[in-house]
């Protein structure tokens, strides 16, 4: 079979550069990571389909999920989830005001911040709750203490969740059972020491040798897509500047990040290996994209984070109650197609529609080659938005042998295309920045340390060719970077 046919997309076992920051490691790591990629992948997949699995047997079982997202302070400690069970399990025996319930939560708060302590695990619990029923209802409090040990016996069944973490779990299990924690161990030190990034983690599996991927169902369409962002989620005051600008983590920044996408490979500063293959696919999942066993997706520069398997994508949300059945969802890869269960999955203030996605070494069978990306206009004034409700459509099943079927294109009248841009030609300067903005401090240390002509024979390796500047100037090009 002729290599223009077919070539399998990995980035190098011996990469030339490895991303600052991120953790390096050796071409014998890479390499032994790479002989044990394909069994990570299943391991990886079969934690999250566990995870569904569990997460569903649970809910019929008990009207709840075994889940509760670890952002939400209203079940920040096992005597807040026992009261969020009895509202659920006996409504009956749940006479808490709201507005009862947030004065109590202030002054806790308050009580929290006077002694030091993290104010967002100053949560009400079953213990305040049976000292406010004590002085008002002492009957329904007599009922409460009634139920105590079924509320201990489901709050000890119950587990923390979030988008990152749930990755983050089933990276690390496949990892160590395939003789590779100590691998796992460096890359999530360095994705807690960095808030628990999503955008991290894929950075260092990048320089671990995976590939990374631009997503976007529709690049013409980000103008309008930024435009509904503001709407969605307006500015904070408090984020904006003096000139009233300012930016919401939420908002998907889809045309700036496209463009990076587009001249310079780079995505919220990753590097961008494959920019065609999860591009403009509409709402069809890309065929190819089904074969691969496991992979780690971000929206929204990282906002969120969606591991997946074979086609489909698996999400765990950190803010959501346990009473919804949403708080874990497994759904097709197909992220315009919400009415008919696609994913990653929309709600009113959130709509996930670009970012990146990264799979392991040798995982993606490619038939395509790199072009220019339309990224569209920048769309002036108000926009409509549909309301979108959560969980709104069908999720698909999570067998993975199955082919994921989606609904047959809608009929979309789009905005009239620009004339086709010229493609950028990149500078050799243009090349030498990229390329040192990829290294480490001690690669930049050795490099300042080379004679002149070993730069020049390291420039060369790398693809940047300055043999038409004068000697002076390439002696002293590099000096403006140091």
């Amino acid at each position: 079979m002729s290599h223009k046919l077919i070539a399998l997309l990995f980035l190098s076992s011996t990469p030339a550069m490895a991303l600052p920051d991120a953790p390096d490691f050796t071409d014998g790591e890479i390499a032994q990571h790479r002989a044990k990629a394909g069994a990570i992948a299943q391991e990886a997949a079969a934690c999250l389909e566990e995870h569904w699995a569990d997460h569903n047997k649970f809910f019929d079982e008990h009207g709840f999920s075994k889940f509760y997202g670890n952002r939400q302070q209203i079940y920040s400690t096992p005597d807040a989830r026992k009261l969020a069970i009895l509202k659920i399990k006996h409504p009956d025996l749940y006479q808490l005001p709201d507005d009862v319930k947030a004065e109590m939560v202030q002054k806790k708060e308050a009580d929290y911040v006077a002694q030091g302590k993290d104010k967002t695990l100053a949560a009400v619990g079953i213990k305040e709750y049976l000292e406010y029923l004590n002085g008002r209802n002492p009957g329904i409090a007599a009922k409460v203490k009634a139920v105590a040990t079924e509320l201990r016996d489901h709050e000890a069944g119950m587990k923390d969740i979030s988008c990152v973490d749930l990755t983050r779990r089933c990276l690390g299990r496949a990892f160590e059972r395939n003789g590779q924690q100590d691998l796992w161990k460096r890359i999530d030190s360095h994705v807690r020491a960095n808030g628990v990034s999503g955008l991290e983690m894929q950075k260092s599996l990048i320089n671990l040798g995976w590939t990374s991927l631009y997503w976007n169902p529709e690049t013409i369409s980000n103008g309008q897509w930024d435009a509904e962002d503001v709407v969605l989620t307006p500015l904070d005051p408090k984020r904006m500047n003096e000139k009233g600008e300012g930016w919401m983590p939420v908002w998907g920044g889809h045309r700036i990040r496209c463009n990076d996408v587009n001249r310079k490979n780079t995505y919220f500063g990753v590097p961008i290996a494959n920019k065609h293959t999860l591009v403009n696919f509409g709402i069809r999942t890309p065929e190819n994209f089904k074969a691969v066993p496991f992979f780690v997706g971000t929206a929204h520069s990282a906002y969120h984070v969606f591991p997946g398997t074979f086609g489909r994508v698996i999400e765990a949300h950190s803010k959501r109650t346990i009473a919804s059945r949403s708080n874990i969802e497994f759904s097709a890869f197909n992220p315009y197609d919400q009415v008919g269960g696609g994913g990653p999955r929309w709600t009113d203030s959130e709509r996930y529609r670009s970012g990146v996605i990264v799979v392991p070494p040798g995982s993606l069978v490619d038939q395509g080659t790199d072009g220019p990306i339309d990224c569209g206009q920048k769309v002036e004034g108000p926009v409509t938005v549909d309301p979108v409700k959560e969980g709104e459509g069908q999720p698909q099943s999570p067998v993975v042998q199955s082919p994921v079927v989606v609904n047959p294109p809608p009929t979309r009248t789009k905005p009239t295309q620009p004339e086709p841009r010229q493609p950028h030609v990149v500078t050799e300067q243009e090349k030498w920045e990229r390329l040192w903005s990829r290294m480490s401090s001690r690669q930049k240390r050795d490099y300042q340390r080379m004679s002149p002509r070993r730069q020049q024979d390291f420039l060369r390796r790398n693809g940047i060719n300055l043999s038409g500047e004068q000697p002076q100037r390439k002696k002293n090009i590099f000096d403006i970077f140091r």
